[in-house]
């Protein structure tokens, strides 16, 4: 009886996930349909929309903390193929994920067909490698990592429907430097994990939180996503938002104006905070030479190290959910008498120079070759 039970529930999902799934196509078809429209009904079409639309954003705007990191305002198609991914990834795919097994069959299917579609990607891909890694290179190590790279991104995806749920079951098979970890908190002084966006950060947070080290992630809430609509800016994204927060949790705000305030207090308490340098969201940029190339790095955590005298340890995440490892390197020694720009100018360079390194080593882990580099 129980079995006939479990078997109609499953029935049951795959009928909804395949249902979605066929909505999903008649969107699309829909999309693709509107692009191929003529240039004058669809100017007429956004402009209609842009006149129904302008009061509320700009009472929306007026109420909005301005951010310095706000791409100019464009009209937006209205359904793009992210946002009926989206709808597929956050209906159908949540429900995938109660289901391990069939979750992993998916994504072993969908790998093959993402790397086949993943052809411009991969382009853009191997030149930041030529620049990054060496053109003395062979490129079929680039392709190769290219490869890797985009296998990564589908696991990560997967990580994510499973780190939404409250029984992860996360697996970490190497957890080097955790003396560092402990002999920083016993210090009492608070401990600032810098670090990078890897495929497997969020899983490492978790397994860290879950194991007696709770992390509070600093993070950009609403990131600038040239690829959606306003089908997507309206419905998905927002779902999308609170998707995020189920799976990383204990999290503040870039936008928040108290952001800064609650990571002193964090650290204060002699808690952990994370903080990721790669992404272009602050107020406050420095240019700096990375992987071949000049990149806007936040000055703000260099800054909140010399205030808080906290501990700083670099960290580096790799592999996924189900093979997790984590490096927790030595603690950074700072002279904090500095003045504040002289203090940056000291030590966010060499800090730099160890998170570049950690890419160098595992250039297919990282998540954000083929994101902006420069502030938006």
């Amino acid at each position: 009886m129980n079995y006939d039970l479990a078997h109609r529930d499953d029935a049951s999902l795959l009928h909804v996930a395949f249902t979605t799934f066929r909505i999903g196509v008649l969107i699309l078809t829909l999309a693709k349909l509107s692009q191929a429209q003529p240039a004058s009904v669809t100017q007429a079409l956004q402009k209609t929309m842009e006149c129904k639309s302008t009061p509320a954003q700009t009472s929306n705007h007026e109420t909005r903390i301005p951010s310095p990191y706000d791409r100019p305002y464009q009209p937006l198609p209205w359904v793009t193929v992210k946002d009926v991914l989206w709808a597929l990834y956050l209906y159908p795919g949540r429900l995938l994920s109660r289901i391990p097994t069939l979750l992993n069959l998916s994504l072993n299917i969908a790998g093959p067909v993402v790397q086949m579609l993943s052809a411009p990607r991969k382009d853009e891909l191997l030149q930041r490698f030529a620049a990054a890694l060496g053109p003395e290179k062979p490129p079929s190590v680039f392709v190769d990592i290219a490869r890797k790279y985009i296998a990564n991104d589908i696991r990560r995806v997967g990580d994510d429907l499973l780190l939404e749920r409250t029984n992860a079951n996360i697996r970490c098979i190497s957890f080097r430097g955790r003396e560092h970890l402990d002999g920083a908190l016993a210090d009492g002084k608070g401990v600032l994990l810098v670090g990078l966006h890897w495929f497997a950060e969020r899983a490492a947070m978790r397994f860290l939180t879950e194991t007696g080290y709770p992390v509070m992630s600093v993070r950009h809430q609403e990131p600038p996503d040239k690829d959606m609509g306003r089908l997507g800016r309206r419905f998905f994204q927002p779902k999308y938002i609170s998707f995020l927060h189920n799976v990383i949790r204990d999290e503040v705000f870039l936008g928040d104006r108290e952001c800064a305030l609650k990571i002193l207090g964090r650290l204060r308490c002699g808690g952990i905070v994370s903080i990721l340098l790669d992404a272009p969201f602050s107020q406050q940029l420095v240019e700096l030479p990375f992987l071949g190339q000049t990149r806007d790095i936040p000055t703000g955590a260099i800054h909140l190290i010399r205030i808080s005298g906290c501990t700083v340890l670099p960290m580096l995440a790799l592999g996924h959910a189900r093979a997790l490892k984590i490096l927790i390197e030595r603690p950074l020694t700072f002279d904090r008498s500095l003045p504040n720009e002289e203090f940056c100018q000291a030590y966010l360079p060499p800090l730099i120079d160890i998170l570049e390194s950690h890419v160098r080593k595992y250039p297919d882990q990282w998540d954000c070759w083929t994101k902006p580099w420069k502030k938006p």
